[in-house]
Order: C-alpha cells, then sequence, then structure tokens
C-alpha cells in the first residue's frame, strides 16, 4: 500500500518534535497514524517497513536517515515496532538491538504480535494467545471483524489503559524480556513518552 508523507524541511527543525514510527505493517500504520491526531506535543509520522528481517529493517531506516526524511542530529526520532512473531531468536534480538542503539534508534518490540497491544485497550491478560486467537478477541471486543488495515477504534484513556496493562506484563522489560515473556510488548515505553509530551 503507498501512502504518501509530508515531512518538515530544516527550515523547521525547532517546531514540535517529529517521531518516525516505522512499523510492520498496516495495523501499525493505522495506529500511530490515528494516535498522532489525537496528541498535540510530538508529531507522528508512521512509515510502513515492508521488509522482514532485523538487517533488512535497520538498513531500510538507515536509508530514510540517508536521504533526510529522518534528521536525528536535529531532534527527529525513529522507532522501529516490530513484531516477534516467530521471526527471531534471542541472540538476534541482541544484535538488532545493538545495532539501533548504535544509531540512536528505538526498538519497541511486541510478543508475539503487535495485536497484543490492540487487545490491551480492551483488556488485561497473561495467557498467550495464538495470532488467530488475538485477531478473533479483537472481533468480539469490536462487534464486527477484525482487518489489520481498519485497526481499531480508541481515545486517549483506552490508550492510557493498554499502557497499564502493557505495564503490568513488563513492568521494566528490555526486548529480550519482552521477547521471552508472551504476552508482552514494549509499546508503554513509547506511549508514555508520547503522552507525556502531548
Amino acid at each position: 500500500m503507498s501512502r504518501t508523507t509530508k515531512y518538515r524541511s530544516s527550515k523547521t527543525r525547532d517546531e514540535t518534535p517529529l517521531l518516525f514510527v516505522m512499523g510492520d505493517g498496516e495495523s501499525e500504520y493505522k495506529y500511530f497514524d490515528d494516535l498522532n491526531s489525537m496528541v498535540k506535543g510530538i508529531r507522528i509520522r508512521p512509515k510502513e517497513l515492508g521488509v522482514t528481517g532485523w538487517q533488512k529493517i535497520i538498513k531500510k531506516c538507515d536509508g530514510h536517515v540517508t536521504y533526510g526524511e529522518v534528521d536525528l542530529k536535529h531532534g527527529d526520532r525513529l522507532a522501529i515496532v516490530t513484531d516477534e512473531d516467530g521471526r527471531y531468536d534471542s541472540e538476534s534480538i541482541v544484535l538488532f538491538q545493538k545495532e539501533c542503539d548504535r544509531r540512536g534508534y528505538e526498538l519497541i518490540l511486541s510478543n508475539k504480535s503487535f495485536e497484543v497491544w490492540l487487545l490491551m485497550h480492551y483488556e488485561s491478560f497473561t495467557v498467550p494467545y495464538t495470532q488467530t486467537e488475538l485477531e478473533k478477541k479483537l472481533t468480539g471486543h469490536l462487534g464486527k471483524d477484525y482487518h489489520k488495515s481498519d485497526g481499531i477504534p480508541f481515545n486517549i484513556r483506552m490508550v492510557r489503559f493498554a499502557r497499564d496493562n502493557s505495564e503490568k506484563n513488563l513492568p521494566e522489560g528490555s526486548n529480550l524480556d519482552c521477547f521471552r515473556t508472551n504476552p508482552s510488548t514494549r509499546l508503554h515505553f513509547l506511549i508514555d513518552d508520547i503522552l507525556d509530551k502531548g
């Protein structure tokens, strides 16, 4: 799916902080695009990565920095929101984190998927659901079929509820802790900062 996003020019670097969220797919894009319209103190620019594997993700993000879409030296932030989803092992998480730290990127893992975060808008849970079960539970809360491209309807109160639920499952966890804890997500760390600024 092709989307066009306008970026601020170098003349406007003193404006509201700009956060680029590089997400795995449609559900992440939709969520952060909707969240951007709800907060004022930070501007969120979601981008779909369109690639899998940590090396390819890093390379894709490097391209956005190289071509000037993201300017980390002048206050922009780049957060990579990715799912465990069976694609990582503990060694790759450590290497992924090391490369993100070296570049100044923020790595935000969810285990098993972004739908863990979405379901936390409705309920607190510690049961490790399959992806099908997560989507079925979201369908139950929505009263209609859940589709990644549609996301979920939410408001700031629900975001705070999700943050609190997420924090209960992973209060001080690293990405490696998240990898080892199903269900969990590190999104509350990013969301806390967004809400603080917004």
